[in-house]
């Protein structure tokens, strides 16, 4: 991947997490972006959920299935220090 193709990548991602914690109270954790399993499975998340929110699936057994799998993912997030916050975080992402 191209850097700026990375950096655009990232910047959805950083949306998404923000947009994910809000919408399902996920309890992500500062500096969940050092953690490749907590990344991919963020990142997953967000597409299955793209999914379904752009109209492009019609399947409410997979609908449902992605929001018994919310729990799964929000027990990878659990473990950590503090909790995540967007604007102070932000600010130690670009130091990592």
């Amino acid at each position: 991947m191209l850097p700026r193709e990375r950096w655009l990548w990232w910047e959805q991602l950083w949306s998404d997490v923000c947009a994910l914690r809000v919408r399902f109270r996920l309890a992500v954790r500062s500096r969940w972006w050092e953690d490749r399993v907590r990344v991919e499975a963020l990142a997953a998340l967000a597409a299955w959920l793209e999914g379904y929110d752009s109209g492009e699936w019609h399947d409410p057994p997979g609908k449902l299935a992605l929001l018994y799998d919310v729990e799964r993912v929000a027990a990878l997030l659990r473990d950590g220090g503090e909790p995540f916050h967007p604007d102070r975080d932000r600010l130690a992402s670009r130091d990592s």
